[in-house]
């Protein structure tokens, strides 16, 4: 993955990522580099090594830093997830690294008798206390189908939870997509409109923009968007970020980021690859007409990073997304094929 930003004239190397697999196709380092304009080249600045479970989910994350003096990585942070007898990610340990690993940040999520997301808390750790303290936590409201229809953020005052934002989510009656998620803030009395980001579909129903606005004197100001551009499976081939320029009243690109692990089109189509449903609150299920037994997915957001991994069964796979926060994702199938899906 290449991403690049605007200089105002053309665009420019910013970041590359490339990721390393083992013999069961699962993900076992992802490797950061940043472009160096005088020398024009490639510079190594962060490394994450992987341990995976069995089933392809990620047990543990190490994240290093390329210290240039001594020319060797750092530990810089762990991360280690505790999943439950569905595999829904349930508790996540963050540490960083002083000499030895110490800890840091921890998230619980809890879920229904459904299997779907209801609440996700976030702590810090004190290390001069040595207690963990309460720091954020998000309580989902859901539909019997499982969507998320409101989720609200609260921050801890010390005593109790206090109301931060609130995101409401709307759909088109038909098919039911995702067409916009609303952001309140709370103001102490009550809750107040900030901003809205919207969702564009082509008439095949793929992704191809996201528009973010912003609540001013009464009106709604442009603030980013994202536009999508797909080939003709539905595949993303690249994404512009782009900010409204108030005073040049128009779009001004930002960055850009490419996909370069698709085979083309015909690749995909043998493999008929479809995602439902899409947009998914809780669980997403991979469908091919082919087999795809042991062929590997990687979840990643919508900057390239892996956020899960693992391995397809057969002609149909469940994944379990409802710690993931709303937004655009990516799901990439090896090589075969690469699928947008919105998280609510």
């Amino acid at each position: 993955m290449l991403i690049e930003t605007w200089t105002g004239t053309e665009w420019q190397n910013q970041i590359r990522q490339s990721n390393t697999f083992d013999n069961n196709n699962f993900v076992v380092s992802t490797l950061g580099e940043s472009w160096v304009i005088p020398s024009s080249e490639w510079q190594d600045v962060v490394l994450t090594n992987y341990t995976n479970n069995p089933s392809g989910t990620v047990q543990q994350s190490v994240t290093q830093l390329w210290n240039a003096s001594t020319e060797s990585w750092d530990n810089s942070s762990r991360l280690s997830n505790t999943y439950n007898g569905s595999n829904n990610l349930t508790f996540s340990l963050q540490e960083i690294w002083l000499g030895s690993w110490m800890n840091s940040a921890n998230t619980t999520n809890t879920y229904d008798a459904s299997g779907y997301l209801v609440n996700t808390v976030s702590q810090n750790y004190s290390l001069f206390g040595g207690t963990w303290v309460n720091s954020t936590q998000t309580s989902y409201q859901n539909d019997v189908n499982g969507n998320v229809n409101v989720a609200t953020n609260q921050s801890w005052s010390g005593s109790a939870w206090t109301n931060q934002t609130r995101l409401t989510h709307h759909y088109d009656e038909a098919p039911g997509q995702l067409s916009a998620i609303d952001t309140e803030v709370w103001d102490g009395d009550s809750w107040a409109i900030s901003n809205s980001e919207s969702y564009t579909y082509d008439s095949s129903g793929n992704l191809i923009e996201t528009l973010n606005q912003i609540w001013s004197g009464g009106n709604w100001v442009n603030d980013t968007r994202a536009l999508i551009t797909n080939d003709g499976a539905g595949n993303p081939v690249q994404i512009i970020n782009q900010m409204w320029s108030v005073a040049g009243n128009a779009w001004q690109n930002q960055s850009r980021i490419t996909f370069s692990n698709n085979l083309g089109i015909g690749s995909i189509a043998a493999a008929s690859v479809s995602v439902f449903p899409n947009p998914a609150a809780h669980f997403v299920t991979i469908n091919a007409k082919t087999d795809l037994s042991g062929k590997v997915y990687q979840l990643c957001d919508g900057r390239g990073r892996i956020v899960g991994s693992g391995l397809l069964e057969g002609n149909e796979t469940t994944l379990d997304v409802s710690a993931l926060h709303s937004g655009l994702y990516f799901i990439r199938i090896g090589t075969l094929a690469t699928v947008k899906i919105v998280k609510e």
